[in-house]
């Protein structure tokens, strides 16, 4: 059994059939109308229709697989051999739904990150960036000395 998403030479491509669609069909789409097993035109673009099942059963009969239409690891492994690579590159990458959201939720968590390191501020410095806790007279010279005892402390 085809294990979905399982890689074969350079190319990663999942099992397709009659009625699925997305990047992989439009790869296996245009590897069948450069080895002349279909029109380009006459199918329709990214959707598995009735004419890419029909070039894929003929491509899988020329090599001596079973036409079922169904383009399996075992269809994927020869059509490799004969340029499925040249067609993948071909084809520019698309991003799933997944990656997607992905990208989108650690752009979020940055931006919540930066606006909370801009906005938070430490609690113990008051107006001009002056600490509220009393600091020895001998540390800071010229300041006042600090009450015999501090709100906090007493």
């Amino acid at each position: 059994m085809f294990n979905r998403g399982d890689r074969t030479g350079d190319v990663v491509m999942k099992a397709i059939e009659l009625g699925d669609s997305g990047r992989d069909v439009v790869v296996w789409q245009r590897f069948l109308a450069m080895t002349w097993f279909a029109d380009a035109e006459d199918m329709l673009h990214g959707e598995f229709d009735d004419a890419t099942d029909k070039a894929t059963r003929a491509f899988q009969e020329a090599y001596g697989l079973f036409g079922t239409g169904i383009v399996d690891r075992l269809t994927i492994e020869t059509a490799t051999v004969r340029g499925l690579d040249a067609a993948d590159s071909a084809v520019p990458w698309q991003p799933t739904r997944g990656t997607v959201v992905w990208y989108v939720s650690l752009f979020a968590l940055i931006c919540v990150t930066i606006v909370s390191i801009l906005t938070l501020q430490p609690q113990n410095v008051g107006a001009g960036g002056a600490f509220l806790y009393p600091i020895s007279p001998t540390l800071v010279p010229g300041s006042p000395p600090p009450r015999k005892c501090p709100d906090w402390f007493c």
